[in-house]
């Protein structure tokens, strides 16, 4: 299947030709390549090349920088935990 190169849409979300469920949520300030996360898992990513496809699903060439978001509440607590001394 033939695709063509892409530059995703700011909060568009988009099916991954290898699985999964992305929306862009931003550019990487030194290249402008698309900042990318899974919807499903928070894994989040900056694609480089990505292309889109005829049935509408994207892939990219490869990715670099991913790593799991954590939600607030989680971040707050690893960060006291940290703090307080035994």
């Amino acid at each position: 299947m033939e695709g063509r190169f892409i530059k995703p849409v700011i909060g568009e979300i988009y099916e991954n030709n290898g699985g999964g469920t992305y929306k862009c949520i931003g550019y990487e300030p030194d290249t402008g390549e698309p900042i990318m996360e899974n919807i499903n898992t928070s894994w989040t990513l900056v694609a480089h090349a990505v292309k889109q496809y005829t049935d509408g699903k994207i892939d990219w060439g490869h990715s670099t920088g991913g790593y799991f978001k954590q939600d607030p509440y989680q971040r707050k607590y690893i960060i006291r935990k940290k703090s307080v001394s035994p």
